[in-house]
């Protein structure tokens, strides 16, 4: 039986010139391709009402397509469609709506929302002329099966397919769901499927009529899952992947594709690195692996995606900022070695796959405009002293501001925050296609301003075209084609405006609309010696900016060829450009000493070009037979990357208004080039018996250029295996067990991302000076500097995953569990060099092992409580227990805004907060001389603990550097997600939210601003002051108010700014309306096939005991802006993130 049925050569359409524009469009776009199946099973479901009075066929097709969302397509020679009918029913499926119209005369295939109409076929063995002794023997050997085909509750199924296995001997079920079938083979298999349910093998029964019950396809269970270099069935997985569809109730107007992660997948923890638009995001995925590079590899419509854990000058590329989230279908995220292990030494940090919409075949030219419009807002502000409280603050510390008492409070932090700072958003999407095409143009404008920042904004300008083109039967080609143009305008302090304000004295005034440059002289006079700095002066565009612009090129080009039946060959070729530049102008406006008048100007300038061609050749082939299924998986791919960088900075401009850096009085040039490339041959081995039992082998073996010759290559190889348990006939009797499966796995992969490439062969500088000659004159000369470690190699990552994924209760409730294990060994450790060997910086080598192991759950809950109000309920928890279990023998010890403040080191995790423990506040003289000696130490100052001495030995009388201890840590031991989408008639709800528990915080920003009683860029402080020790009694948490932490450093690093960051937030919520299709249909006639208006709010709750803005902006007061995991945790002032609300528009044509 043949089931593909060629396209009718003649089709009908309500609009003929629709079909003009989807031939014209389709060519013009050289899109094409065969569609996928996406959501037929949605579409088989729809209500179909008639009523209809001697009305003809071609009209009673039109009013069903005006009232529901299906399109008819046919061949007007099938049936006569100008007969009239008179016929009225309520609420039928479309294969009984189909029957009734036609007399259960003609045939239907769905396609997403299009009906393909046919005629009713039993295709059974061509019967030639035969003998009258032929016949008798077929009489003989062929036998008539009968039965009937229903759904569980004993509805009939017509249009079912039945077919004898192993041949194209079948036939189709009538109205009632029933058949007859010819079988050559008394004892022969049937296939019978329909769509939306499960199809089932059955051994006919010639004795009697077979009563066939289908089961309903399984929401989740059926779902098409993209893995490495090809898709699986989510219901044959072995490993542990998370899927993400994106669906209208998406974030979809932000600056980063990542905010549509927080919190939907188990063992995936999103972290924001600021608030400011086009910020970077951290995605962890199961923990952090090592202690360099943990950015998972990112792949985009089946190409690699080059990514870089260290900044561009002094800007860090968001790898997929320029990615419009309105472009995405799906984003699957592989998390266990058996996924991941086919990409190599690329992915022991996790894959994320990133899937952008495709045309669907057989459907009209499709237009969809998304637009919206948002506005953000500061959700909590620093609490500082009011001039009173200040005055008395600073009388402590022997400054006398009394003459300013009775001055209003100026307040900065207000002022330097933009109230409803906008987000705009317009994305079109025009796609469609035939059986032989497909095509999807999508372009976006998206731009965000700064809420925080007044020359702040990001901007994000995307177009982008994928095809597909089927050649006759054989031949398939087709693109994905994407144009990206991102600029990000900031201040040079703009993220820390709102902190840095807040530390200003109160009583100084920012602003005077007669003074230089329209602000107001800062002098002793107007600050009686307070610090201040006026960082709206310093930040004005006028005198001080940064501009940063990127245009990115991205393309994948296939061709993919069926040589034989299960037999394919697929080459692609995938180029991603860039182009990077960035200015940044710089000259301080210093208001006290220059009474406006401008200082010479700085310009500094950056271009980085970078071109990444990604090339593979995949070959797969799949068969069954019997109850055997395989797939097997064979290719090569390699990845070849260069960049060139040229950098100006030059000083003293001779005109601030001709920004070229030749008018300079100086300038220094520098250039910089970077290349690697990898290589790798890959193959996957897929085997199930029964549809019950699976097994999946990987295989890759990767060269890479960053290695010496003998550590360049490596193997990683992966195996699985599942079980289906819920088909055993021991199961049988529990019927509340739709589907479980028992899985586990085991792999390597691998991590080549040293941070420097060629580390090992000797590198030279030539920045050192020779004296040489008679005249010692100073020569420059090369000299090796960086100490080559020929043994480096990469690190690889073994991961043990065990777990099960079930379906319950009629698919209404489904869970996945999993336990993992990952050992990451071989650790890319930078250990110090003697600066007398005259090497630099520290030397790279593998000394190191640590440990990420926890428990994953995930689960959904779908319920239909009526036709027309149904939800869906999600949750996930993770929990992580991160280990360093070996370092070599040592410890390193960093920090970013305290040096000194975190450790890492064997049997802790990595980057642990480290310090002292104290002990409250001394009260007397008395107490700090019955204490351990603690030098400087007064009645007022912070009690630390003595608990150990040199060598590691016990209490030694004696608090010194001896006595830090861990802290804790900046890596969560548990994060979780949860969202709820309900829908009810034309109206939609979604909330969702993301939380972390476990987690600590160094809040830099009190120990170094808001409690540090010191010379700094300003004197205020938090009204937690306010509360200070002023004699015994009268605190025993907050010291008394010494100018720099007095002698005693009361602001050292100690868990008196350890907090706990423990969160839940409200990520985002949505209600929706969709307007009813009949209203469409009366205001616009058929121009508007749908509509809906939505509000949406973002970050709107934050739950939390931590005292900064945001305790998940964690980054560190820090220009050193790359991948910083042995430095996380500290808050250093960062812009928090934005509570938004927006209102758009989705529109149809």
């Amino acid at each position: 039986m043949k089931l593909n049925y060629p396209m009718p050569t003649i089709w009908h359409t309500k609009d003929k010139l629709t079909l003009l524009i989807l031939k014209i469009s389709t060519l013009l776009c050289l899109t094409l391709a065969v569609s996928a199946f996406a959501n037929s099973s949605v579409y088989s479901q729809i209500e179909i009402s008639v009523n209809a009075e001697r009305n003809t066929i071609i009209e009673v097709l039109d009013d069903i397509e005006s009232s529901t969302e299906l399109r008819f397509f046919y061949d007007n020679d099938i049936y006569d469609f100008n007969e009239k009918i008179s016929l009225k029913f309520e609420n039928k499926k479309i294969n009984q709506a189909i029957g009734l119209i036609f007399k259960n005369q003609i045939g239907y295939r769905l396609v997403d929302n299009v009906v393909i109409l046919e005629k009713k076929k039993i295709i059974n063995k061509v019967i030639e002329e035969k003998t009258e002794e032929e016949e008798e023997e077929e009489e003989v050997l062929q036998t008539i099966v009968q039965g009937t085909v229903t759904d569980k509750d004993g509805n009939p199924l017509p249009g079912a397919t039945v077919i004898e296995s192993g041949t194209d001997n079948g036939t189709t079920s009538d109205f009632d769901g029933k058949f007859s079938l010819a079988v050559n083979d008394e004892n022969a298999t049937l296939e019978i499927s329909f769509i939306g349910f499960k199809s089932q093998q059955i051994v006919a029964s010639v004795n009697e009529s077979m009563e066939i019950q289908l089961i309903a396809s399984i929401s989740g269970l059926d779902d098409v899952v993209v893995v490495g270099y090809g898709s699986q069935n989510a219901r044959d997985l072995t490993s542990a992947i998370s899927k993400i569809s994106i669906d209208d109730a998406s974030v979809k107007s932000t600056s980063n594709l990542q905010n549509m992660i927080y919190g939907k997948a188990a063992g995936v923890q999103v972290t924001a690195q600021s608030g400011e638009p086009g910020a970077g995001v951290e995605i962890r995925i199961r923990g952090v692996g090592t202690t360099g590079d943990n950015m998972p590899l990112y792949v985009i419509d089946g190409v690699p995606i080059v990514t870089s854990p260290t900044p561009i000058g002094t800007f860090v590329l968001n790898p997929l900022s320029g990615l419009s989230p309105n472009d995405i279908e799906s984003i699957e995220i592989l998390k266990d070695a058996s996924s991941a292990a086919i990409y190599g030494a690329r992915a022991s940090n996790g894959v994320v796959i990133v899937t952008t919409k495709r045309g669907k075949g057989l459907t009209e030219t499709k237009f969809e405009y998304d637009t919206s419009i948002g506005f953000q807002n500061m959700a909590k502000f620093y609490d500082v002293l009011n001039v009173s409280q200040f005055i008395d603050v600073q009388k402590d510390l022997g400054k006398d501001y009394s003459k300013f008492s009775g001055k209003p409070t100026i307040d900065g932090q207000g002022l330097s925050v933009q109230d409803n700072a906008p987000i705009v958003n317009h994305s079109l999407n025009i796609s469609g296609g035939t059986e032989q095409m497909n095509f999807s143009i999508m372009g976006n404008y998206f731009t965000q301003d700064s809420y925080t920042d007044f020359n702040g904004k990001f901007e994000r300008y995307s177009l982008r075209a994928n095809s597909d083109i089927k050649v006759g039967e054989r031949l398939k080609f087709g693109e994905s084609l994407q144009l990206q143009r991102t600029t990000r305008n900031e201040a040079n302090d703009g993220m820390y405006l709102v902190y840095k304000s807040a530390l200003n004295s109160p009583h100084v005034p920012y602003f005077d609309a007669n003074g230089p440059g329209g602000y107001a002289v800062v002098n002793n006079a107007s600050t009686g010696g307070a610090g201040f700095q006026n960082w709206f002066a310093f930040n004005d565009n006028r005198y001080q900016t940064t501009d940063k612009e990127v245009y990115k090129v991205f393309g994948n080009f296939y061709a993919e060829v069926d040589i034989i039946k299960g037999l394919k060959f697929r080459s692609s070729y995938g180029v991603e450009f860039m182009d990077y530049t960035g200015g940044e102008l710089r000259g301080d406006f210093n208001i006290s000493t220059q009474e406006g008048t401008l200082p010479p100007a700085g310009l500094a300038y950056s271009d980085v070009n970078s071109l990444s061609a990604t090339f593979n050749n995949i070959i797969t082939y799949e068969t069954s037979f019997g109850k055997h299924d395989i797939k097997l998986l064979a290719g090569h791919e390699e990845t070849n990357y260069n960049q060139d960088q040229l950098g100006v900075n030059s000083v003293n401009l001779t005109n601030r208004g001709v920004l070229l850096a030749s008018t300079a009085q100086s300038a220094n040039v520098g250039d910089d080039k970077n290349h690697w490339a990898i290589r790798g041959f890959l193959g996957r081995m897929n085997y199930s018996f029964d549809g019950k039992y699976y097994l999946t082998a990987n295989l890759r073996q990767d060269s890479s250029s960053r290695f010496s010759s003998d550590n360049r290559t490596e193997l990683f190889p992966s195996f699985s295996g599942a079980w289906r348990i819920s088909d055993e006939s021991f199961m049988d009797d529990l019927d509340f067990i739709n589907d479980l499966k028992i899985r586990a796995s085991f792999g390597t992969v691998g991590n080549q991302n040293t941070g420097a490439n060629f580390a090992y062969i000797p590198t030279l500088g030539l920045s050192p000076h020779y004296v040489v000659g008679t005249g010692q004159t100073p020569v420059r000369a090369p000299v090796p500097y960086a100490f080559a470690n020929p043994g480096l190699r990469w690190e690889t990552s073994e991961q043990i995953d065990i777990g099960f994924d079930a379906f319950l209760f009629d698919g209404a409730l489904s869970a996945t569990f999993d336990y993992y294990k990952k050992t990451t060994k071989d650790l890319l450790v930078t250990v110090p060099i003697p600066a007398t060997s005259g090497f630099y910086p520290d030397a790279l080598v593998n000394a190191g092992v640590v440990e990420n192991s926890g428990l994953e759950l995930s689960l959904t809950y779908f319920k239909d409580v009526t036709q027309d109000f149904s939800y869906n309920i999600s949750a996930n928890i993770t929990t992580v227990n991160n280990e360093v279990t070996d370092l070599g023998g040592s410890e390193i010890i960093t920090g970013l805004g305290a040096p000194g403040s975190h450790r890492t080191l064997a049997g802790y995790s990595i980057g642990h907060f480290f310090g002292h423990q104290t002990d409250g506040i001394f009260q007397s003289q008395a107490e700090v001389d019955a204490h351990a000696t603690q030098a400087g130490a007064a009645p007022g100052d912070v009690r630390f603990k003595d608990i150990g001495g040199p060598g590691g030995t016990g209490p030694d009388g004696v608090v010194d550097q001896n006595d830090r201890t861990i802290l804790g840590s900046p890596i969560a031991d548990l994060f979780y997600g949860v969202s709820i989408n309900a829908r009810y008639k034309n109206f939609d709800f979604s909330i969702s939210g993301q939380g972390v528990s476990g987690r600590d915080i160094l809040n830099v920003v009190r120990m170094l601003g808001t409690e540090y009683y010191g010379p700094g860029p300003g004197d205020n402080l938090s009204t937690a002051v306010l509360n200070r020790w002023t004699g015994a009694g009268t605190s025993n948490s907050m010291p008394r108010a010494v100018a720099n932490g007095g002698a005693n450093a009361n602001n050292r690093v100690s868990d008196m700014f350890i907090e706990d960051g423990s969160f839940f937030r409200l990520r985002n919520l949505q209600v929706g309306y969709s307007l009813p299709k009949n209203t469409l249909t009366s205001f616009t006639g058929d121009f508007v096939d749908s509509a809906r208006v939505y509000f949406s709010g973002q970050n709107l709750l934050l739950m939390t005991d931590y005292s900064g803005l945001d305790p998940e902006v964690t980054r560190g007061f820090s220009y050193d802006k790359g991948e910083k995991p042995l430095t996380n945790g500290e808050d250093g002032g960062r812009t928090p993130q934005p509570r938004i609300v927006q209102f758009g528009v989705q529109l149809t044509f």
